[in-house]
């Protein structure tokens, strides 16, 4: 099986595009390949795309709170207990990034703002996703201000030098 790095930014922008997956490669994880290589030199994203750090590093925090692999949270699987997680993961997402619907829903791997919308609502209506989405959003605050904390602190070291 090949590795990411064995594909050019063609061929990943080629799978995104088809919205398949490279054997067992997620489509986000093609999407964060061709963005940490900084590859775009015949497409620019547009302003709403999800790829920044933070947006990225939410998806790791949800997949880490719900014991699940990025791959897992924003691939395909209809199983309860995962696409459960997922929605809950994209309504708080709406909420802590402040992202549009469609931003949101590339984030987590779907094809249009339908899936975002949807997990909105599912949140809105069930309880128990409900109180799931509130200690989440929490978990996210507090991971968002000890990064801030951290980028002050190595602020602080470089102005010192």
């Amino acid at each position: 099986m090949k590795d990411l790095s064995d594909y050019n930014a063609g061929q990943i922008h080629h799978e995104i595009c088809q919205r398949i997956k490279i054997d067992s490669i997620s489509t986000y994880a093609l999407k964060c390949e061709l963005y940490r290589r900084g590859e775009f030199d015949y497409w620019t994203p547009p302003r709403w795309w999800p790829m920044w750090e933070r947006d990225v590093g939410f998806v790791q925090v949800c997949a880490d709170h719900f014991g699940l692999t990025v791959d897992q949270l924003t691939g395909p699987s209809r199983e309860r207990k995962v696409s459960d997680h997922r929605l809950t993961s994209m309504a708080v997402a709406f909420k802590v990034l402040s992202i549009q619907g469609i931003a949101v829903a590339l984030l987590f791997g779907r094809k249009d703002r339908s899936s975002a919308l949807h997990a909105r609502q599912t949140v809105a209506k069930r309880w128990d996703l409900q109180q799931e989405a509130t200690y989440l959003e929490n978990k996210w605050k507090m991971h968002a201000n000890k990064w801030k904390s951290d980028e002050a602190d190595c602020v602080g070291l470089v102005e010192d030098a």
